[in-house]
């Protein structure tokens, strides 16, 4: 029988891939019998900030996946995301800054821009019309990889959310805010993923999706319905549905049967970490985010003095003070001669190769410059000792040090 979802503890690299052998082994009807069928994998890379951080898809993770898929003679893969809209809007391209362009090569499949692709036509609240990729409803076995972390707007976000990165470009991303909670459904029920696989590796809490604390799950939770799944995993958050929004819609309208919301309610959760810190807003950002009004302010946005004002340095830093905007479009882009080791320094805890999305055998491998090295700066974030730094110039990634760098080396 196959289950409706599987959790697994994985606190090291090695049962992360032994957890993604089992996930393949227990969803095993889902693998495409055309080997050559064409497989989408779609993380969450939400923003430019890496997964360590608790804001996007773990590379360690996909990496696995694809390993896997590969293992299983699957050669038709591509890894897919269409990044947020501010993102877009500033032509700054998430999949290079993460580095899983990168890692795609390294292991011999595809990435896509889901931002840039053909769409399908899906229908919103209020009449609108939106497109989502058309690619996602047409592949042989459609993964969703998302990320388990709290949410300002609309309280978690996990699967369901997730398939926002599905819309193509930022005109349909902001129809879907026209009224998020009940759109994210809307989106589900045209788009739908033939197996979940949730990082639950590191996670996020506070206020996120962008500006939480990591925390540290050690989990890969598996299964193919996602409002079970979230309401799993907003469960496992110790946030009640009811601060969820589409989660209220999605019970209220009968979306999750009795059945499995008395299994996710009676599952006993000691092995998992404090109820996490809810995303708290100021009143004018709750304001703004309210999905009653939440159409007007659209309307407003769309003005050309308003689309000019939210471009500028001057406006961009005004709405992130005030919290209306979580990120910061950095256009310093990063510049990594090499990595530089201070043996001095390094107290060999081999955290570095732990973290490594290839695996590389680290320290070691510092010295070796014929090694493949994804420069995605895992191994400079996680390191306790702080014996990593690079030659050559940060850029963006600068900003995530100052404020993620102590973070990250207290919660890993």
């Amino acid at each position: 029988m196959i289950p409706s979802f599987q959790i697994f503890d994985c606190r090291s690299r090695q049962q992360i891939r032994e957890a993604i052998v089992r996930v393949f082994d227990l969803y095993q009807a889902v693998l495409p019998r055309d080997k050559t069928g064409l497989i989408l994998l779609k993380p969450n890379l939400n923003s430019h900030m890496n997964a360590l951080t608790g804001n996007t898809t773990d590379l360690r993770l996909l990496v696995e996946i694809v390993t896997e898929l590969q293992k299983r003679d699957y050669r038709n893969i591509i890894i897919a995301e269409g990044s947020n809209s501010g993102f877009y809007r500033n032509n700054i391209s998430v999949i290079n800054r993460l580095r899983v362009d990168t890692m795609a090569a390294a292991l011999g499949v595809e990435v896509l821009d889901l931002n840039y692709t053909e769409g399908q036509e899906i229908e919103l609240d209020h009449g609108l019309k939106g497109e989502a990729a058309k690619i996602c409803s047409e592949a042989e076995l459609f993964i969703n990889v998302p990320k388990i972390k709290t949410h300002f707007e609309v309280g978690i976000t996990v699967c369901l959310k997730s398939l926002i990165g599905c819309m193509v470009g930022q005109k349909n991303k902001k129809k879907i805010h026209d009224n998020l909670p009940r759109n994210i459904l809307n989106i589900n029920r045209v788009i739908k993923p033939h197996l979940q696989i949730i990082d639950g590796l590191i996670a996020m809490e506070g206020n996120g999706p962008t500006r939480g604390t990591p925390v540290l799950c050690g989990k890969i939770i598996a299964g193919r319905d996602p409002v079970l799944l979230d309401y799993l995993c907003a469960r496992i958050m110790g946030i009640p549905f009811t601060a969820v929004d589409y989660l209220k819609i999605a019970l209220h309208e009968k979306l999750l049967s009795d059945q499995d919301r008395g299994s996710v309610d009676s599952l006993e959760l000691d092995s998992w970490p404090a109820p996490f810190k809810q995303a708290h807003s100021n009143l004018l950002v709750r304001f703004i985010f309210n999905h009653r009004f939440q159409r007007y302010f659209q309307m407003i946005r769309a003005t050309s003095w308003a689309e000019k004002l939210c471009s500028s340095r001057f406006g961009g830093k005004l709405l992130y003070l005030s919290g209306i905007r979580q990120d910061v479009f950095l256009a310093d882009t990063t510049h990594i001669e090499r990595l530089v080791h201070n043996q001095e320094r390094c107290k060999k805890c081999r955290k570095c190769e732990e973290y490594c999305p290839l695996g590389r055998k680290l320290p070691e491998g510092f010295d070796l410059t014929d090694e493949t090295c994804l420069h995605c700066l895992y191994c400079l974030s996680v390191c306790p000792e702080q014996a990593i730094t690079i030659a050559g110039d940060l850029g963006f990634f600068a900003e995530q040090v100052r404020q993620y760098g102590y973070l990250i080396r207290k919660t890993l």
